[in-house]
């Protein structure tokens, strides 16, 4: 018990000794020392359940301090985590937003070098437009104006034009095409013809009255349509069963067409 209790104690048994030695002196004296003794007796009673209440409140104040006390730590300790959790989360904001900085700084780059790439790229594919069998030359004009006609193209949306104009040429180049077109005889005339092409660099055509024959190929600086030929009626005839030959694969036959290899004139 601490000493804060402990010295009313004492206090008390001093007034028993003091009570009992009044009591033995008047019992000499008094008429009615019994009664007296009762008195004294349920004085120190009093005393005493005062005291039992005393310490009783005592030990409930001090379960209520040690659990504010216990509170009061585990507060302590939550704001301890706190702050170690707001220091770690700090720095690790300051290095997200360090990676975040270097990211700018490289994507800035990159985007720099793939412009350089996609104007070299597009002005490469612009002089090789001319060269092109008519067909492919129809559909690269048509990518190109995609991103031309609009200023808010992105790069990468320009990036999926080039690439989609690419892998025309590609597979242009690795089959054999049938095109219908309009063309032009000798007195200013539209005709429509059929045209055969092998891969990029050659092409036929011949009308349905077969009057309009001839070949073209990839030239030096544009695509070039000539209808110099020694036979025409017979290219007409060797285009007409490659055609047949194209519908109905079953029907295959080797066809003798005129192939030009110069690109220089």
């Amino acid at each position: 018990m601490p000493d804060r209790f402990t010295a009313p104690a004492r206090r008390w048994s001093k007034l028993w000794l003091v009570a009992i030695a009044a009591l033995a002196g008047t019992t000499a004296h008094a008429q009615e020392p019994w009664r007296e003794a009762d008195r004294l007796i349920e004085q120190w009673n009093s005393l005493e359940r005062q005291n039992a209440t005393l310490e009783a409140r005592w030990r409930e104040r001090q379960s209520l301090l040690q659990l504010q006390l216990e509170l009061l730590e585990r507060e302590r300790q939550s704001l301890r985590e706190f702050i170690t959790t707001r220091r770690t989360s700090s720095d690790e904001v300051d290095q997200k937003r360090v990676q975040l900085a270097e990211d700018q700084v490289t994507y800035e780059a990159n985007q720099e070098s793939l412009e350089e790439a996609l104007v070299g790229a597009e002005g490469a594919l612009q002089s090789m437009l001319p060269r092109l069998p008519p067909p492919l030359q129809d559909m690269w004009r048509v990518e190109f104006n995609k991103t031309s006609d609009d200023d808010s193209a992105t790069p990468s949306q320009r990036l999926q034009s080039v690439v989609t104009m690419l892998s025309a040429a590609i597979e242009f180049d690795g089959r054999v095409t049938v095109h219908n077109a309009m063309m032009v005889d000798a007195e200013d005339n539209s005709v429509e013809v059929r045209q055969l092409y092998l891969g990029l660099a050659q092409g036929w055509y011949v009308s349905s009255d077969q009057r309009l024959v001839g070949y073209g190929r990839a030239g030096p600086d544009a695509w070039q349509w000539s209808d110099s030929l020694a036979a025409p009626a017979d290219i007409a005839e060797e285009l007409n069963r490659a055609f047949e030959m194209i519908e109905n694969p079953a029907n295959a036959a080797p066809v003798s067409l005129p192939v030009s290899l110069d690109r220089s004139q």
